[in-house]
């Protein structure tokens, strides 16, 4: 990968600007700020002004790009919001869903989490996990809501993982007899 120089900004390192600098890029990672004044060669990119970061990430976000998550909780609308962020130099965010009742999931909610419910084909320690983060006591969220959530996010086999046919797309249910991988065998030393 071709060597990527960046200058004509501040650069801002996470804990000081640098002016007159220019940011070195190798291979995808910081390489070097250094003087523009011996810049290596590479492929060049001129500012006129602004400041060069790192991206930001957004640990609450409720909405963006026009778009409220409690409006229409759905894939699309997390990417619209991701999009909405973006200009502003958020680079990841975690969407974030609001409820006013301990008692009961919202169905939106309810179809957002399957919608979204993490599956493998093989291996389940290759699996993408989604994390479900509940912010109250038992007064803002109950017992049966919170083993639902569990439930919904829990990590479930899918295609031939879940004893179906991998070109049907299977989903084993949570709690289905097929929900419960079987590990393969090691090999190897102990």
């Amino acid at each position: 990968m071709a060597r990527k120089i960046f200058f004509g900004a501040r650069i801002f390192d996470g804990q000081r600007f640098h002016d007159d600098k220019a940011l070195i890029v190798s291979n995808g990672r910081v390489e070097a700020i250094a003087a523009t004044s011996e810049l290596p060669e590479g492929e060049h990119t001129r500012f006129e002004g602004g400041i060069l970061s790192a991206g930001f990430i957004d640990a609450q976000v409720n909405g963006g790009g026009g778009r409220m998550l409690n409006d229409e909780p759905s894939p699309a609308s997390m990417y619209m919001i991701a999009e909405g962020h973006r200009p502003y130099g958020t680079t990841a965010l975690l969407p974030t869903l609001i409820t006013d009742t301990a008692d009961a999931l919202p169905p939106e909610l309810r179809s957002f989490l399957l919608d979204i419910k993490p599956g493998y084909a093989t291996d389940p320690t290759r699996a993408v996990y989604n994390h479900v983060w509940l912010m109250g006591d038992a007064t803002a969220i109950g017992g049966q809501v919170q083993a639902e959530v569990d439930e919904l996010a829990e990590l479930a086999p899918v295609g031939n993982a879940a004893g179906q046919d991998a070109a049907a797309g299977g989903l084993a249910q949570p709690g289905a007899a097929e929900s419960e991988p079987n590990p393969a065998p090691q090999k190897g030393n102990k």
